[in-house]
């Protein structure tokens, strides 16, 4: 029995030896063959033989609490009848070993063990997976701190956006309101009134900037922005870029300078909408931190583009303005980033600008990079790479945006069909639309305004203003249905009316889709009246024309 139970348990111990205690001697019942020629007898002294053997085999962080278990006298004070048993575990200096050493008392004399069993077991795998299941919780603790962390700095960039939100929103609506309260208590003071009014416009116009960097870099966020692709041409991105940053330039009588060099490709396919969006930006920020008759200048050069068909395109904004301090560029593209600069303070913004910009220009494979030293001026170069136009591309691109437009005229008798579902918004429309002579008829969705037009003789309406979001039928519907009219010869009217979508859906997404549906032009809300009567006249005279 004895020689089977040995047996049974040599697949579980690595090496067993029985040692008498009162006489300090072992005797090795099992030695595994890596002890062959280690100069371990298979008898001798426990103390002077054996536990010298056990100890110059562990690692060195190991060796003292191996070395106070294996002594003899703990051995013969501890190993008594409340304590049956001891064992500690420790590395053997091999990588990866580990082993587990138990003592169990076999026979006692006066109370004191005489002999014990020293075992050794292989425990390597129990402490992989007790190292693997410590590094495993080690990590989701890591992970949960992270996303513990994260969900504390996105509620404090919650916070944060909130609290400046408030304050750059209640900003022009204090304006808009006081103004408001000012000019009703000077009814009849037309001098006072105009200025309230002067302020209120600016006012609004900075509000609704606003809400429109706050809109678009929320849809750049969620990845709901999408590039369209048109021809145009580059030298005509400038001149529009400059007409309309000119007037702020002029109110502060800066110098501004246009360098185009090395223009080989004019023509070319991409977003005009966005680049033109891009310069704005950048031609914005140099308006606002550069002094009375300060220097601003704009650069387009083109470079060698490594991608046959592809241009590469630099555009660079420079100005001697109060410029930045080297750690403000470091966070200088991160949204609702401004400087902690008295100078700064004074100007009104969000922080949003350059934030969206760096995300258009990483849209289109472009790169973004700025220069800037504290008091002495900024360079931002921003690197688009477009489509080429094949050929001169003198059609839709070749238009001469730079030529003044004729003051809007429209002929008497001029109708319109206006699809609005609020009543406050059709009451705007048609006061201003009734001021340039236009007669309007006005619709609440879209379903009324297909069955208006169809109920109406041809010729009725020289253009259709087309409002989105509309109830029963949106503007996209309506705009579709009215087109399949004129489809087989059966309304003629219906395929060639000009369509304008006048809604406040604003995105170039939205023109986008305007367009998919059958809409000639897509004016944004709040109504400019000038642009609108602009846009209706060129359709019109088109139309005439055709």
């Amino acid at each position: 029995m004895s020689q089977s139970a040995l047996q049974a348990i040599n697949g579980v111990y690595v090496s067993i030896f029985y040692v008498d205690l009162q006489q300090d001697s072992y005797y090795a019942v099992r030695m595994p063959e890596a002890y062959k020629g280690t100069g371990l007898p298979r008898t001798g002294s426990y103390s002077l033989d054996l536990c010298s053997h056990i100890l110059r085999d562990i690692d060195s962080s190991d060796k003292k609490k191996v070395a106070d278990i294996c002594d003899r006298g703990r051995l013969l004070r501890e190993l008594t009848g409340k304590n049956e048993h001891i064992e500690v575990e420790f590395r053997n200096s091999q990588p990866s070993l580990w082993l587990r050493m138990e003592a169990h008392p076999v026979a006692s004399n006066g109370g004191s063990p005489k002999t014990v069993i020293i075992a050794f077991r292989n425990i390597s795998a129990e402490k992989q997976r007790e190292l693997e299941y410590y590094e495993e919780e080690k990590r989701a603790k890591v992970a949960l701190e992270e996303a513990y962390a994260s969900l504390n700095r996105a509620s404090q960039a919650k916070s944060d956006f909130l609290s400046k939100m408030s304050h750059d929103i209640r900003t022009p609506m204090n304006a808009i309101l006081g103004m408001t309260a000012i000019a009703e208590k000077n009814i009849g003071n037309d001098e006072k009134i105009a200025d309230c009014l002067s302020k209120i416009n600016l006012s609004g116009s900075h509000l609704l900037g606003l809400i429109n960097e706050v809109l678009d870099m929320s849809k750049i966020e969620s990845g709901n922005v999408s590039l369209n692709e048109n021809e145009f041409r580059l030298n005509d991105i400038l001149k529009e870029t400059a007409q309309i940053i000119k007037p702020d330039m002029e109110r502060k009588h800066q110098h501004f300078s246009v360098n185009v060099k090395d223009l080989e490709h004019d023509a070319v396919h991409g977003d005009d909408v966005r680049v033109k969006q891009i310069l704005l930006n950048l031609l914005s920020n140099a308006v606002k931190y550069t002094r009375d008759e300060g220097h601003i200048s704009v650069r387009l050069e083109e470079k060698l583009s490594s991608e046959t068909g592809v241009g590469c395109f630099e555009f660079a904004v420079e100005d001697d303005g109060i410029g930045m301090a080297p750690e403000f560029l470091e966070k200088l593209f991160l949204p609702f980033e401004r400087a902690e600069d008295s100078r700064v303070s004074q100007v009104q913004g969000t922080g949003l600008g350059l934030a969206i910009t760096r995300s258009l220009v990483q849209m289109m494979n472009g790169t973004i990079q700025v220069e800037s030293r504290l008091n002495c001026g900024t360079v931002f170069t921003a690197t688009l790479y477009l489509k080429l136009v094949q050929g001169d591309g003198t059609d839709q691109a070749g238009t001469a945006s730079g030529v003044p437009k004729v003051q809007a005229s429209f002929d008497p008798g001029t109708r319109v069909l206006l699809a609005e579902d609020n009543l406050l918004n059709q009451e705007i429309v048609v006061e201003l639309l009734s001021l340039s002579g236009i007669q309007t008829v006005c619709t609440s969705n879209g379903q009324e305004t297909v069955e208006r037009f169809t109920s109406d003789p041809p010729g009725t309406y020289q253009i259709i203003l087309m409002d989105i979001q509309m109830p029963v039928l949106d503007g996209y519907g309506a705009a579709r249905a009215i087109r399949r009219l004129g489809e087989g010869g059966g309304r003629p009217d219906a395929a060639e009316i000009p369509i304008i979508a006048l809604t406040a859906n604003a995105f170039a997404d939205d023109a986008y889709q305007a367009k998919q549906a059958g809409m000639n032009e897509h004016v944004a809300k709040p109504l400019e009246i000038n642009r609108l009567l602009d846009v209706m006249h060129d359709w019109i005279k088109s139309k005439k024309e055709s």
